[in-house]
C-alpha cells in the first residue's frame, strides 16, 4: 500500500507551522528593532521554511521508492503549504493584535526614524505612514487575501521544488 500524500503533508505542514510560529516570535521579540533586521530575519526565516518543503519533497519521493511524478510530490508539498500559511497566517494575527499589540507602532516610528536620518523627502515619509495605517486597518478580507497570496506564492516555490525532485521510473519495475 502506497503511503498517503495527505498524511505526509498534513505531518511536515504542522512541523513547518510551529516552526514558522517560533520564527515568528523570535522575529517579532529580537529583530524587530530596525527594518535591516527584520528584512534579513524575514528571509531567513522564509528560506528555513523552504528547506522543510524541500525535505517534504525528498521524504515523499523515498516514500514512493524513490521514484515520483511531479504531482505526487507536488500534492503532498501543496498540503504542508496549506497548512504552514495557516500556522503563519493565524499565529500572526494573535501575536500582533493581542499579544503585542504595540509591536507595529514601533516597527512604524523605527522605520521612521531610520527613513528621516537617510534624508528620505517628506512625501516618501508621508507614504510610508499611510502605509502603516492601512496595516494596523486589518479585516477578514485582507486577511484571507494574505493568506491566499502566501499559498500562491508558496506553491510556486512548491512546483519549482518538485520538478527539481521528480524522478520517473522509465518503465523499471521497482526493486
Amino acid at each position: 500500500m502506497e503511503p498517503s500524500k495527505s498524511k505526509t503533508g498534513l505531518i511536515f505542514g504542522v512541523i513547518a507551522g510551529v516552526v514558522y510560529m517560533l520564527i515568528i516570535a523570535v522575529r517579532y521579540r529580537f529583530f524587530g528593532h530596525t527594518p535591516t533586521e527584520f528584512t534579513i530575519s524575514s528571509v531567513v526565516g522564509y528560506l528555513i521554511i523552504l528547506s522543510l518543503f524541500v525535505a517534504a519533497g525528498v521524504y515523499r519521493r523515498k516514500q514512493l521508492g524513490g521514484w515520483a511524478e511531479l504531482r505526487d510530490i507536488f500534492g503532498t508539498l501543496f498540503i504542508a503549504i496549506l497548512i504552514t500559511e495557516l500556522c503563519f497566517t493565524a499565529f500572526n494575527y494573535i501575536y500582533l493584535w493581542y499579544i503585542d499589540s504595540g509591536f507595529l507602532d514601533r516597527f512604524a516610528q523605527s522605520t521612521l526614524d531610520q527613513m528621516r536620518s537617510a534624508k528620505i523627502p517628506e512625501d516618501k515619509l508621508k507614504e510610508f505612514e499611510l502605509t502603516m495605517a492601512a496595516q494596523k486597518d486589518t479585516n477578514a478580507g485582507t486577511i484571507l487575501f494574505g493568506f491566499a497570496r502566501a499559498v500562491v506564492f508558496d506553491s510556486l516555490a512548491g512546483l519549482i521544488i518538485a520538478f527539481a525532485l521528480k524522478r520517473k521510473n522509465g518503465g523499471v519495475p521497482a526493486a
